[in-house]
Formats: structure tokens, C-alpha cells, sequence
């Protein structure tokens, strides 16, 4: 089962919809789409992903969204995460190879393509 934690805006809400749906096949992931109007929010993010791994130690966690774009470094270094996905990456995440997860590697490949809206 795909887990979405939605932070953020509206358009978050729609591409949380849009990845939940293109990746439902996969099993034990969590997706993070982050927000970055303020350092608060990018504190809330990290705070939700350390809680989100406490409670799901085996799960995968994808971190996505805005915050994930600016400061994508900062995200890839927490122990928690899994795997970075900017807002660049999600458009052209037609991929033929499994993501390259830090840990726990994924055996199923997935293709996302986020359709743009008009906002």
C-alpha cells in the first residue's frame, strides 16, 4: 500500500492524488510531498519524516515536493529517507530501472508522468 503525507498547497494535493494512483502497485511506501514557503515548513517536514520512520521502520520513504527541491541535500542526509525525488524529477520520471533507493532496493519498476495544470 502507497501512503501520501500531503504538506503544502493545493497543487501538492493533486500530484499526492496523481502518485498515489500511478504507484499504487508498489507496497510499503510512504510518499512525502513537502512544502517550502517557510523554514517552518521545511522543519515541519523533517519533523514528519522522522515521525513517519519511527512508525513505519520498514518502509520506504520517498521525500518529493518543494522542499525536496531546494534543499534536496539536506533531505538525502537524513537517515530516514530513502529516496530524493525533486518537483524536476517528477515529470520525467518515466524510468525503465528501479530507483536507485538508499536502502531496501525496489525489484518492480514505475513509470510517474504528472499531468500539468493550469493554475
Amino acid at each position: 500500500m502507497v501512503q501520501i503525507v500531503t504538506l503544502g498547497c493545493r497543487i501538492n494535493s493533486y500530484e499526492s492524488e496523481v502518485l498515489k494512483e500511478k504507484l499504487s502497485c508498489l507496497d510499503n511506501l510512504i510518499i512525502v510531498n513537502t512544502c517550502a514557503v517557510t523554514g517552518e515548513a521545511e522543519r515541519q517536514c523533517r519533523q514528519t519524516i522522522r515521525k513517519l520512520r519511527r512508525e513505519n521502520p520498514d518502509a520506504r520513504i520517498v521525500v518529493t515536493g518543494c522542499a525536496a527541491q531546494v534543499a534536496p541535500q539536506k533531505f538525502a542526509e537524513m537517515p530516514e529517507v530513502d529516496l530524493v525525488l525533486g518537483n524536476r524529477e517528477k515529470p520525467k520520471s518515466k524510468s525503465t530501472s528501479p530507483p536507485r533507493w538508499k536502502k531496501k532496493p525496489l525489484s518492480a519498476t514505475f513509470s510517474i508522468t504528472i499531468p500539468m495544470t493550469n493554475t
